[in-house]
């Protein structure tokens, strides 16, 4: 039977390394002889493990230093995927460009500010949320049941965002952690509900609702203290002595005068002392009403049990919670609120919260309440361990603001030469683009990652899916932000040849010139040249900014110019000769032959245009002589020349428009 052993180390050392003793591996003879084990090492976050075979058997005081891998068997790897919609994730990836474009300050008075500012991005980030969760409600409302897995768990990261949110990007303006705290726990699990508090004050009599107390105390223990002075005000209690006549508006005053209903006017020095002002004077309420012999045995309890929530008696809000967050919130918000200025304060009082003799202990099972609790203990990064397991997303911008605010470290091992939060960048970014497609927003954030993110970019980037204007703009600014002139040149050739595609022709020439693609852009200009040679008639079929370029030469650029000059001309040819321009139809179709560069296939064709012409010229040489000029006569004698080593240069109709141009050049001299 083989013995395992567990070897714990800290996340910023080492991973987590399991070994095997005494494995029956028996194909390796070497292997039993060198006295070795197989080891498995997990990393801390990454869900990545790798297992090897080791040199030395491992015992109860062996390190993983000891172990020296011999030979490396698997590796293995947690697929990452991420649940948002494409549409969160592009309005996720707007608010993470301006955030990593903002300078962060050193300077200690630029602290304050820095901090308001990620508390503000964080919120809208977590505002993105809303609609999209919305829009899978009304989808799973609408029949689409598979996509509830992924609500839950969306709700879960707004959720735990939230409280990340209260704990370490707390404003500097408010006196203590306990409001944003309270805020989440009331996000988190909403009690009571407004329907019920309807319910108990359209009764009867109010106060004799059998759920009218637990609703007070549960509104006081959330905090919800205007719900509170709202049930008192309204329950008639005031009608059933004296003694309630007089303590009960005396209550709601103190109520309506506590501290926390004015959090964002007070320094932390003045919420102090308003704070310790107010608890004495509750607890002296508390000795008022034990003191009126004219309150019966149950108002006196009950008041008496609301007065101690307001003071933030600990076992009392344990009694009334019904779960950690829920008693946690209490404690901050109720008991001290004060020593709750920061995280260290509130994690003194979670571990109060979570105290075994509680019985409220965070459920290890469910990675949401693993991510509040490390947040609330101040682990942020064994929180975002779990935050990858829980929403690769989240675990993205939960790392940026969590080092941007200072709470976490750059977390480097040696196995892994990125930081924390780059490794979970590149990981986003691979799972956007297997999950979406979207590669824009992986792009996005890819490109913050030093060296790998732009390396990543400039591998995939001639390769992505190009659909519009607005892909070839976008992928272009990847390509000018991170010099990559390559690239810029590929996707242009590439957006060219689904212009061509469109009918696009003069586009497609725009930016094959743009991305220097001569011969993507002479095969388009020869095609098109066929092919108007086959119609024999002007392409008017040709869009609008192709014709321009062909009939605006000073405007396009040299290159394209010349190149398009072919093309250009014969369509002119064609339009002069359907308009009876015969001399001017001519000269174009001289300028043609005599080009450089014009291929052979097409130099006989057009000496087939030309003989029309010259059997035209014959029929009455007398007149029509003078519509070709001696010049032109020249240049065609001359271009035939060159091509006399050519198959068809002794075809029959070829040796009679030699001869005719011999006779024609004869007779325009003979009249010179």
């Amino acid at each position: 039977m083989s013995t395992y052993e567990e070897t714990i180390h800290e996340p910023q050392e080492e991973p987590l390394v399991y070994h095997i003793n005494d494995a029956p591996i028996k194909d390796s003879e070497s292997w039993e002889q060198s006295d070795g084990t197989i080891g498995f090492s997990l990393h801390p976050y990454l869900a990545q493990g790798a297992s090897y075979i080791t040199t030395k058997k491992v015992n109860s005081t062996s390190t993983a230093a000891s172990l020296i891998p011999k030979s490396e068997v698997f590796e293995l790897q947690v697929p990452s995927y991420v649940v948002e919609p494409e549409t969160l994730l592009v309005e996720w990836a707007d608010l993470w460009n301006e955030l990593q474009q903002y300078n962060f300050s050193t300077v200690l008075e630029a602290q304050q500010f820095q901090q308001s500012f990620l508390k503000r991005v964080s919120f809208l980030f977590r505002e993105k949320l809303k609609p999209a969760l919305q829009n899978l409600q009304d989808q799973i409302n609408e029949g689409k049941k598979n996509l509830q897995p992924s609500l839950n768990t969306l709700w879960e990261v707004a959720s735990a965002w939230k409280c990340a949110e209260a704990l370490y990007l707390s404003s500097p303006e408010e006196p203590t952690l306990a409001f944003g705290i309270m805020d989440w726990v009331n996000s988190y699990d909403p009690q009571p509900s407004i329907k019920d508090g309807m319910e108990i004050m359209t009764y009867e009599v109010p106060h004799q609702h059998p759920e009218f107390w637990s609703y007070v105390f549960k509104t006081a223990l959330r905090g919800l203290f205007e719900q509170t002075v709202s049930c008192l005000d309204s329950s008639s209690l005031i009608l059933e002595s004296a003694s309630l006549k007089s303590c009960i508006p005396e209550i709601i005053d103190i109520i309506q005068a506590a501290p926390h209903k004015q959090k964002r006017t007070h320094s932390k020095f003045d919420f102090e002392k308003h704070w310790r002002r107010w608890r004495a004077r509750v607890l002296g309420m508390r000795e008022t009403v034990f003191a009126d012999e004219g309150l019966n045995t149950h108002y006196r309890e009950n008041l008496d049990l609301l007065l101690r929530v307001l003071s933030g008696d600990q076992d009392v809000l344990r009694s009334l919670s019904n779960h950690w967050q829920e008693y946690f919130g209490a404690l901050c918000y109720l008991y001290d609120p004060v020593g709750c200025d920061d995280v260290n304060g509130a994690s003194i009082l979670y571990e109060i919260a979570t105290a075994p003799e509680t019985g409220y202990l965070p459920d290890v099972t469910l990675e949401f309440e693993c991510v509040c609790s490390y947040l609330c203990k101040k682990k942020p990064l064994e929180a975002v361990q779990h935050a990858f397991l829980l929403d690769l997303g989240f675990s993205v911008h939960l790392t940026d603001l969590l080092t941007k605010s200072g709470y976490l470290e750059n977390f480097v091992t040696s196995k892994f030469p990125v930081t924390l939060r780059e490794h979970l960048i590149l990981e986003f970014g691979n799972a956007v683009l297997q999950s979406t497609g979207n590669w824009k927003v992986a792009y996005s954030y890819w490109k913050y990652v030093p060296n790998f993110g732009p390396q990543r970019i400039k591998e995939s980037i001639s390769h992505v899916e190009i659909k519009s204007q607005d892909d070839v703009q976008s992928a272009l600014q990847f390509c000018a932000e991170l010099d990559l002139e390559d690239e810029r040149k590929s996707i242009l050739s590439h957006w060219a040849q689904l212009l061509v595609q469109k009918g696009e022709y003069g586009e497609a020439c725009l930016h094959m010139n743009k991305a220097e693609d001569v011969i993507s852009l002479n095969r388009l200009n020869w095609n098109l040249f066929e092919k108007l040679l086959d119609s024999k008639k002007p392409l008017d079929s040709l869009d609008s900014t192709m014709l321009h370029l062909m009939s605006s030469p000073m405007e396009c650029p040299a290159v394209l110019a010349t190149m398009l000059a072919p093309l250009a001309t014969l369509n002119q040819y064609f339009s002069l000769r359907e308009n009876g321009q015969i001399s001017q139809a001519i000269s174009s179709l001289v300028a043609i032959l005599k080009a450089d560069g014009l291929p052979k296939k097409y130099f006989f064709p057009l000496l087939s245009e030309l003989s029309s012409f010259i059997s035209y010229l014959f029929e009455d040489e007398e007149n029509r002589v003078k519509l070709m000029s001696l010049n032109d006569t020249y240049d065609c004698i001359a271009s035939l020349e060159d091509h006399r080593s050519d198959d068809d240069f002794d075809k029959p109709q070829v040796i009679t428009l030699r001869k005719q141009l011999a006779h024609i050049t004869a007779r325009l001299f003979l009249l010179k």
